[in-house]
Formats: structure tokens, C-alpha cells, sequence
């Protein structure tokens, strides 16, 4: 789970990890943290272990429209399924 504001056009991306060991299970959810139009929030992405390994998970936070400017955030982690 990750903060983000998608009404930004901002969104996180889930752009690495090995199909082998992870699967994503269904789309991002995301849950405002206000009532109030164009207020952040949370979105999490659900991912299911397939078999044991390691890998790289990295998520990229941008508007996937804009391909010539930098990132705005970027979240990698390290998972290791047993």
C-alpha cells in the first residue's frame, strides 16, 4: 500500500518482478482519505507468492502520459518466498 492522489493523474505503476515467484491478484485498489473532491489516499496492489525464489518488486509513481519528464517517485522492495 502505497500513498498516491490518482485524481492528479499521478498513479503507481507495478513495472518489475519475476511472473515466475509473484502474481498480481486483480487491480490496484485505491481508498481516498476524504470525501473532498481531488484529496490522496492509499492504493494497494495485491500480489500472490507462486512459488519459492526471490525477486525485485519495483513501482514507479507518475502520469503514464508524460514519457519525457523524470519519475516522481520510485519503490522498490525485495521479496523472498519460502
Amino acid at each position: 500500500s502505497l500513498e498516491g492522489n490518482p485524481t492528479t493523474g499521478y498513479n503507481w505503476e507495478l513495472v518489475e518482478f519475476d511472473q515466475a515467484i509473484l502474481r498480481q491478484v486483480g487491480e490496484p485498489e485505491y481508498k481516498s482519505d476524504s470525501m473532498l473532491i481531488g484529496s490522496g489516499g492509499v492504493i494497494t496492489y495485491t500480489l500472490e507468492a507462486l512459488e519459492a525464489g526471490k525477486t525485485n518488486v519495483k513501482l514507479i509513481y507518475h502520469r503514464s502520459w508524460e514519457t519525457d519528464v523524470p519519475l516522481l517517485e520510485v519503490y522498490e522492495l525485495f521479496v523472498e518466498v519460502n
